[in-house]
């Protein structure tokens, strides 16, 4: 076949393919049927994905590897409805035309997709995002409707619950298949519509008494006793999944190490801002100092911060219309130096947080991050209750040894199976134990009689 004989059977396809996105009429041998349409189709449908996922984020933008994962598991569950429902019609070898039909009427689906994000983002209302993802979703199984009466000529029963088959698995992989976006950008137009509603001077302005009052429910450390303090920081407004997990690793570090009445949260989100103090330098620095004035020699700060990072080894830390500073390594070792806290357990969920290592490292500290200094992290997702090290570390590993440097052991080890499942780079978490650290967190285990 000659590319312009290719370029034509393409260019035919795709005009046929508007034609049935349209629901004007069709005919199945208008199409053009090869192994060689069959990866064009392919092939443009995920440079449109690529294209449309990289228009709609907000630079500055960064590529995220994993993505390219998550968008080829769902088109494995698409290709996979597709085969089944051909086997159901006991007509395998028409796989390839259902795909090719499909796919060829993407792009018309892809552009009206794209042109629907300005209407979601301008009303910024649940109500409305419904009401167009229903739109969009009924379109697509009338399309699929359309392709199966025109190429497998089943009855009417038969279409349905392929219908059902389809919709089944294409929707499960979305909801259950972790998403990573190919870019991370900047805070949408979207996440920005829904901050308005924010006060940006009355926030500042609140966020002393707030933290005064939250401080002012941390207990003082009991006297001659080695005892744990936590202190988290979620800094980044812009994904559910930093604000959840930080408030069950809250829970589990209270129950594990009876920090009920030594434990803080300042974090970043729509939901919390106005009962409890943002997480920003500021008020982190103000945190370390308390808990210094009330914590004895003896005692270990437990600080979790969990964020997006930075190739430069910053967390993002950012809140509506707030202009908050970024925290890097060396700001984060000056704050904590300055406190006078000696004792430190520092536990950070953040691509490319092993760049902290160097900074934070002392003897009587421990650190340890979810991914090396120059790897990403994965599970940064909104519909993540956790992300992946932090759901290993704090969720499996903790509770069953209480010890931060045999849960890191294993933590690791299951973070590393899963990202080989997923067909991901290794995150590579990374952990540095002090010498005096080490010892003491050894002596505070077994007289807890873990």
């Amino acid at each position: 076949m000659t590319i312009r004989q290719f370029s034509s059977d393409a260019l035919n396809n795709l005009i046929e393919g508007l034609k049935l996105a349209l629901l004007l009429p069709i005919a199945r041998q208008r199409f053009m049927f090869s192994q060689q349409q069959l990866l064009a189709m392919l092939l443009l449908g995920l440079i449109l994905d690529i294209i449309g996922d990289w228009m709609t984020a907000t630079p500055p933008i960064e590529f995220n590897d994993y993505g390219i994962s998550y968008l080829l598991s769902l088109y494995v569950a698409n290709l996979l409805s597709l085969y089944l429902i051909s086997l159901m019609h006991q007509q395998g070898n028409n796989f390839y035309r259902l795909v090719i039909l499909q796919y060829a009427s993407y792009p018309v689906v892809f552009l009206v997709s794209l042109l629907m994000v300005g209407p979601i983002i301008e009303a910024a209302n649940l109500a409305t995002f419904i009401t167009i993802l229903t739109l969009l979703t009924a379109w697509a199984l009338v399309i699929v409707f359309r392709i199966i009466a025109l190429l497998l000529d089943s009855s009417w029963w038969l279409t349905l619950i392929s219908l059902v088959i389809y919709f089944s698995i294409n929707m499960s992989a979305i909801l259950y298949i972790p998403e990573q976006p190919l870019w991370y950008g900047d805070v949408s137009d979207a996440d920005t519509a829904y901050l308005k509603a924010v006060n940006t001077e009355n926030t500042y302005y609140r966020q002393m008494p707030l933290l005064q009052d939250a401080l002012h429910f941390v207990d003082k450390g009991v006297p001659d006793s080695e005892e744990f303090f936590f202190l988290g920081f979620s800094s980044d407004a812009r994904q559910d999944v930093f604000l959840k997990e930080s408030q069950v690793v809250q829970d589990i570090v209270d129950r594990l190490f009876h920090t009920q009445e030594r434990s803080l949260l300042l974090s970043n989100h729509l939901n919390t801002y106005a009962d409890q103090p943002l997480a920003n330098s500021h008020n982190l620095h103000a945190a370390l100092t308390n808990f210094a004035g009330k914590m004895n020699n003896d005692d270990v700060l437990l600080l979790f911060l969990t964020s997006h990072g930075s190739k430069t080894y910053e967390l993002s830390v950012n809140f509506a219309n707030m202009q908050f500073n970024d925290l890097p390594a060396s700001k984060l070792a000056e704050m904590l130096d300055n406190s006078g806290i000696k004792w430190r357990v520092v536990i950070i969920s953040a691509c490319y947080a092993g760049g902290f290592i160097d900074q934070l490292k002392n003897p009587y500290t421990l650190v340890v991050t979810a991914a090396a200094r120059d790897r990403q992290s994965a599970g940064c997702t909104d519909k993540s209750e956790a992300t992946w090290f932090t759901d290993a570390y704090f969720h499996q590993a903790l509770p069953q040894t209480t010890s931060f440097i045999k849960a890191f052991k294993l933590a690791r080890q299951t973070v590393h199976l899963r990202e080989q499942r997923e067909g991901m780079e290794f995150s590579n978490p990374q952990i540095f134990i002090g010498n005096e650290i080490r010892a003491k967190l050894e002596r505070m285990h077994a007289a807890n009689g873990d």
